[in-house]
């Protein structure tokens, strides 16, 4: 295992429901996952792991409301809450009354990205993690209702866990880089040499 950098991210705010999701999916819970969560400020962290050939990459995500610090997901028993699919190289934890929302207005304090410019929500969730230099050294970031980051290799299913307290959820953890990628890729880059 490679040793990872921590990377806060900030804080956003959730009012009753979250979506784990990649943000180019419909809110139908089909490849997301929309659960109840506690309302209030959430802070966020990415795992940074660098993995050699493949550069630095996002290998976990941990938001947590901001009465909790669950924000390391080897110390508690976390509850398998969804595998979520990824199709556009990222994925976030977004306040639901955002999610796909391209008419609330904190998404104009995002800039632009060169995507989809018909999909204010989608284009906006592209620019943190891509910004200007089109994603080198750029992991994700947090806005207003939500944050979306680089989802570790790429495309693929990544499982989100959860911790509830009183029936809500109260923080969510998603690894993007296993134990088994490593060794999958190590493979790989070993048969290259």
């Amino acid at each position: 295992m490679n040793k990872k950098t921590d990377m806060d991210l900030g804080t956003f705010e959730v009012k009753d429901e979250i979506v784990i999701s990649d943000p180019c999916y419909e809110a139908d819970g089909s490849c997301n996952k929309i659960s109840k969560a506690k309302s209030g400020t959430w802070k966020s962290k990415i795992e940074i792991e660098d993995t050699g050939m493949f550069g630095k990459r996002v290998a976990d995500l941990f938001v947590c409301h901001k009465d909790y610090n669950f924000l390391d997901g080897n110390y508690y028993d976390w509850e398998e809450l969804a595998d979520c699919g990824v199709d556009s190289g990222q994925l976030g934890v977004f306040s639901k009354e955002v999610y796909q929302n391209d008419k609330d207005k904190c998404l104009d304090n995002i800039k632009e990205a060169d995507i989809c410019q018909d999909e204010k929500f989608y284009n906006r969730m592209c620019y943190l993690t891509l910004g200007d230099t089109r994603g080198s050294g750029i992991f994700g970031g947090t806005f207003e209702k939500g944050v979306n980051v680089s989802s570790g290799y790429g495309d693929g299913c990544y499982l989100a866990r959860g911790i509830k307290k009183e029936g809500v959820l109260v923080a969510v953890w998603i690894n993007f880089i296993t134990e088994e990628d490593e060794d999958d890729y190590m493979d790989e880059d070993e048969q290259d040499d």
